[in-house]
């Protein structure tokens, strides 16, 4: 948030907010119309992007995750694929990095020293990586067999556990007083528990 008019005090009416991305690009003059209230998402309109983020492709793994409390936690790719509902990367059967990487893209060293082939392939823009699959639920890569075509996870964070929602409670739409009665019992619940 920056001053419209400098040394015009920073009041509501003269702030304006310019994304420290956007800070060099463009700016655009506006009256002095003080009083007036000023809507920012109309004055960046032509800014925001209204399309939907794309949820990650491992969302289904995680769950998986969250839900174990097996250790050690053998799954073979096989596995894997019938867990996510869809085939994993090439990558996965040719790089030990794709397993390990733990930022968007391909951003770790192991890639280069691992071969793989930056100056033939551009490779799609990556948002998700596998590996937060298992890390944000405690658990990390034991060992890798990815000649065998499978993975041994062991669980690293204990005494702790994943809550398995009841059936009823998720299969279908619930009455609305229902639904309200339930999501104060777990507010209450949060707070009690500090979470």
């Amino acid at each position: 948030m920056i001053e419209k008019v400098i040394g015009k005090g920073r009041r509501v009416q003269n702030l304006i907010y310019i994304h420290r991305q956007c800070a060099c690009d463009m700016f655009s003059d506006s009256d002095d119309t003080f009083g007036e209230h000023i809507d920012l998402f109309e004055l960046l309109g032509d800014f925001v992007d209204t399309a939907p983020l794309r949820e990650s492709p491992y969302l289904e793994l995680r769950e998986y995750f969250r839900l174990s409390d097996k250790s050690p936690l053998t799954l073979t790719f096989r596995q894997i694929e019938q867990i996510l509902g869809d085939s994993l990367p090439a990558e996965a059967y040719f790089y030990d990095a794709f397993w390990y990487e733990n930022m968007p893209g391909m951003t770790s060293p192991m890639w280069r020293e691992e071969g793989y082939p930056f100056h033939a392939l551009i490779p799609d823009e990556i948002d998700y990586y596998i590996s937060d699959s298992w890390t944000s639920q405690g658990y990390e890569i034991k060992a890798l067999h990815r000649h065998d075509e499978r993975v041994v996870f062991r669980r690293v964070v204990t005494g702790v556990s994943g809550v398995r929602i009841p059936r009823a409670l998720t299969a279908r739409k619930l009455p609305d007083a229902l639904v309200y009665k339930l999501e104060k019992l777990l507010k209450q619940f949060v707070r009690e528990n500090g979470l």
